[in-house]
């Protein structure tokens, strides 16, 4: 008599593979086994430290929000030449003292801020370098353009909303909405203010001292091509870009001692 259900073909490596990865899967997913790894010796320290990794995913949206709060009002630059007390940044903050007791408590907590044995808060070397990162501040205190896209995440994702990022970010979302030159503006002034480290890093990197001409497209205001022109003074740049940004990238080079005015072509994509 012949099997019934019962496959004599070999299982291949591959299956074996997502066999494996299945079990592991239910495993790990199992109640029981959970509280059995939270108590074993040589798995507890691995379930603490993925709980605390599932705490922080989890907080991410408060972590987030606290930032941008810190940030909008302040608060790291109010710090960064001195310690100040909850009633100090309070009356700097226009913020109620209650409230601003909950946001420094919550500074503390993501790790931007420290507290002092006398009540005084200040920054902490994370908090000290969120504060002179070039262009990093503004950059949060415009992540609420991100929070309002996503107040219905699964709209967001099946694509039945219209987005505010696409006005702010043209380059990701597409060239027709760089129209609008105050987005157009706050865009470039944001990319200009982050490209300080980047054109720093990447000079240190990279030597130019052959080359004759250099474009830099999508760059903005032309905050890396200046940074380019002014160590190499020999080159001959080009900025490819978009007409909305074409103004502050006349003024910039303009302003710009590198050969005289406007020594540099600029191309636009209309």
């Amino acid at each position: 008599m012949a099997d019934v259900g019962l496959s004599t073909s070999p299982v291949s490596p591959s299956q074996q593979t997502v066999r494996r990865a299945s079990w592991v899967t239910r495993l790990v997913a199992s109640p029981r086994f959970q509280s059995w790894a939270a108590r074993f010796p040589l798995t507890r320290r691995i379930v603490r430290r993925e709980g605390d990794a599932m705490f922080d995913l989890v907080a991410g949206f408060c972590h987030s929000q606290i930032l941008q709060a810190l940030v909008k009002l302040g608060i790291p630059d109010m710090l960064r030449t001195a310690q100040l007390d909850e009633t100090a940044l309070a009356r700097a903050a226009a913020v109620p003292l209650a409230r601003m007791r909950v946001l420094l408590a919550g500074g503390v907590a993501i790790g931007v801020l420290k507290q002092g044995r006398h009540g005084d808060y200040g920054l902490t070397v994370r908090g000290a370098a969120l504060a002179g990162v070039p262009g990093l501040a503004g950059m949060i205190a415009h992540h609420d353009v991100l929070y309002r896209d996503l107040a219905d995440p699964v709209a967001f994702f099946r694509g039945e909303v219209e987005t505010e990022l696409a006005a702010f970010w043209p380059y990701v979302f597409g060239a027709g909405a760089a129209a609008d030159p105050d987005a157009a503006a706050t865009y470039s002034q944001l990319m200009a203010d982050s490209q300080t480290l980047v054109a720093a890093d990447t000079l240190a990197l990279a030597d130019f001292g052959q080359t004759r001409s250099f474009m830099d497209v999508g760059g903005g205001t032309g905050a890396f091509l200046a940074a380019v022109g002014q160590q190499y003074p020999a080159l001959a740049l080009t900025l490819f870009d978009l007409p909305a940004v074409v103004d502050a990238a006349h003024d910039r080079f303009d302003a710009l001692a590198h050969g005289g005015p406007a020594d540099c072509s600029l191309w636009l994509i209309p």
